[in-house]
């Protein structure tokens, strides 16, 4: 096997992964389906940006889920646009490892992100006096975190050059292109 073939086995796995954890968000979707009492009206419109965050999480996760058992080609290609090598050394299977990581990043970072829009628009659409200062520190408190999560979880799946650098010295860092043409 090479690295694709491991990378769409652990992709395929991730996948059945999401699919498993979208039955948590779809009864945490079905209890935002019901309307607090003893708010008024204004705020509840305020609040269906949640009621729809709330179902886009578990629907792109059993979307996600679906396309990675099934599929995946774009992902696949995306990250391995050449066949690589059949054998390949501890520093590429660290990277590819790192892929992995990535990946998982991505997908556990996206409901946090979702979330953190809809309170936004909470917070930003409805008076001040209707605003629960809970929903500001949750915009605060995670909107950084999100960010950073996202991002390193982009840099794993595109590139990672840097720790394997730091896990492995400067001897086993190339460049992309030579990493590519060596494996040819």
């Amino acid at each position: 096997m090479n690295q694709k073939d491991y990378f769409i086995l652990g992709s395929k796995l991730l996948g059945v992964y999401c699919f498993v954890i979208s039955f948590a968000y779809i009864i945490e979707a079905i209890e935002v389906l019901i309307e607090p009492l003893g708010f008024p009206r204004s705020y509840i419109h305020a609040a269906f940006a949640i009621r729809i965050i709330e179902w886009l999480i578990p629907l792109f996760y059993i979307s996600l889920g679906i396309y990675l058992i099934r599929k995946g080609s774009f992902i696949y290609n995306l990250i391995f646009p050449k066949q690589a090598a059949s054998i390949f050394a501890l520093p590429e299977k660290f990277m590819l490892f790192q892929k992995f990581l990535g990946l998982y990043l991505l997908t556990t970072a996206f409901p946090d992100f979702l979330k953190i829009v809809s309170n936004f628009f909470i917070v930003y659409g409805s008076p001040d006096y209707m605003v629960p200062n809970i929903q500001v520190k949750f915009i605060y408190l995670n909107t950084l975190p999100s960010i950073a999560t996202v991002a390193l979880g982009y840099y794993l799946l595109r590139d990672g050059r840097l720790f394997l650098k730091w896990g492995f010295g400067d001897k086993t860092v190339k460049p992309v292109s030579d990493v590519d043409n060596d494996n040819e």
